[in-house]
């Protein structure tokens, strides 16, 4: 796990599930982290600049609703 808990806070505001080996540096940890996050970011932007942001693609009822070309 990997949790990012700035000085003065009671608990960490986030935290990361890892399966990479037990002796992964945590330098590369931290990196890897922070590029998902960013994926992430821009994946979110991008659905609601293209309008993709209604859709619901990876559910059963995205399924059933999305047309099929």
């Amino acid at each position: 796990m990997i949790a990012e808990w700035p000085d003065g806070q009671k608990s960490p505001p986030d935290y990361w599930i890892s399966n990479l080996p037990a002796d992964t540096e945590p330098e590369r940890l931290a990196r890897l982290a922070r590029m998902r996050w960013k994926m992430e970011l821009d994946y979110k932007q991008l659905k609601g600049e293209l309008g993709l942001d209604h859709y619901e693609g990876r559910s059963w009822l995205g399924c059933i609703t999305t047309p099929r070309w």
